[in-house]
């Protein structure tokens, strides 16, 4: 398509525009693809991606090129000469140019205080972003760039697209060459910026509104920032304040007091953290203690204990507790088998190891599957559960599954 009947070239505040179908072809997906005598619709292409928009009330839902040619996605047939009124989807088009330009503005800012390049973008719906070729950002530094770009845009610089050739190109203060030998296309800021472009921008950086980064991350040898302009950013910094205001209120404090008030509960959490796996390690090795001596008898004549816990917190003070009976059990005889047998809430928990006193996996798969539950593991070590109500004694458990124990060593 000649440049000429690109018409987002020449004024990116186009929203409406005629013009007729000079190509259909129905694609697999049952949509269509149609040329135009001529189109205000900008195709996916430079890190800008495609409006969206109608034409003849028929959504054009994606604009892409192929072989030079502008290709509208649409849901609907519109047979060769039908002749067309486009409208572009205004909101999506200004929210294009404002990032699009604003990403302009921020490259240039790192580019005349830093000598820093761009080395990538990405525009989407969800995020916009840009890479500075830079591992290290400080914080100083990203907030001297953010200052000049939105100076920029505030004083509101005139924006002004041209074609140029070749030969011309000398006038112009390019940081980078032109990726194209024809139909280069040159946007200037004025008296701040010219960059070789396709894209769509606004008449006066004042259309931005404002420009601000929300995010900054390492990407290999870059820095990525991410930034909103325009109606993103008043989106972004609504949304930061509802959230700002809700902890405000939770927290009794001012917004500007935040984070030392977060960094002394983080403190205060942290230190609650260590006093509770003091108190738990305590309480462990006092619960193993007693079941250790109330199995003390079985433990020194037939080298095996079956202990109960009730009212265990989850499955890992289970494993926790199983562990430090494993140890104290150790301490008296060598090679004992040791069953924990535990209760979670509403079901009872089984583990149990041995070294050959008993085939653990049928003893505890055959005992829980009499009451309903599943285990599973090998002879020397298995585990399962299953629920039980909420007034069974888990004592009684305990107690059937040592009697099993006694029966395999008598058999």
């Amino acid at each position: 398509m000649d440049k000429s009947r690109r018409l987002y070239y020449f004024d990116s505040h186009l929203r409406s525009f005629s013009a007729y179908v000079i190509s259909e072809q129905q694609r697999a997906d049952g949509r269509f693809e149609i040329i135009l005598s001529q189109s205000a619709f900008y195709p996916t292409s430079g890190g800008q991606p495609h409006d969206t928009g109608m034409l003849n009330d028929i959504p054009v839902v994606d604009v892409f090129i192929r072989e030079d040619e502008v290709i509208h996605v649409v849901e609907h047939s519109l047979p060769v000469g039908t002749s067309v009124v486009g409208e572009i989807d205004w909101q999506r088009r200004l929210d294009h140019m404002q990032h699009h330009c604003g990403q302009h503005i921020l490259s240039a800012a790192f580019e005349q205080l830093f000598d820093l390049d761009t080395v990538g973008f990405h525009m989407s719906d969800d995020a916009v972003t840009v890479d500075i070729a830079t591992p290290v950002l400080s914080e100083g530094d990203l907030a001297r760039a953010e200052q000049l770009a939105n100076c920029m845009i505030m004083e509101n610089r005139p924006v002004s697209a041209q074609f140029v050739q070749t030969s011309e190109l000398s006038q112009f203060a390019l940081r980078y060459p032109p990726k194209v030998t024809q139909d280069i296309r040159i946007v200037t800021i004025a008296d701040f910026n010219d960059n070789a472009c396709g894209g769509t921008h606004p008449k006066f950086t004042g259309e931005i509104g404002l420009l601000k980064v929300v995010q900054q991350e390492k990407v290999r040898n870059a820095t990525r920032l991410m930034f909103v302009c325009g109606m993103r950013a008043l989106r972004d910094y609504t949304e930061r304040v509802r959230v700002t205001q809700a902890l405000t209120s939770h927290l009794s404090t001012d917004w500007l007091d935040l984070p030392s008030v977060v960094k002394a509960q983080i403190a205060e959490k942290a230190e609650l953290r260590r006093t509770t796996t003091r108190l738990q390690t305590a309480l462990a090795t006092y619960r193993v203690e007693t079941e250790v001596e109330a199995g003390m008898k079985d433990i020194l004549e037939h080298h095996f204990i079956v202990a109960r816990f009730v009212d265990c917190a989850d499955m890992a003070e289970c494993k926790a507790l199983f562990q430090a009976l494993q140890k104290a059990v150790s301490r008296l005889v060598e090679d004992a088998t040791v069953v924990f047998v535990g209760q979670v809430k509403d079901r009872v928990y089984v583990q149990g190891e041995s070294s050959g006193l008993v085939n653990m996996q049928q003893l505890v798969t055959t005992y829980l599957a009499s009451v309903g539950g599943k285990g599973g593991g090998k002879p020397t070590s298995a585990q399962g559960s299953a629920l039980i109500s909420p007034d069974d004694d888990i004592g009684v458990h305990a107690a059937r599954i040592r009697e099993m124990i006694f029966a395999s060593m008598r058999a």
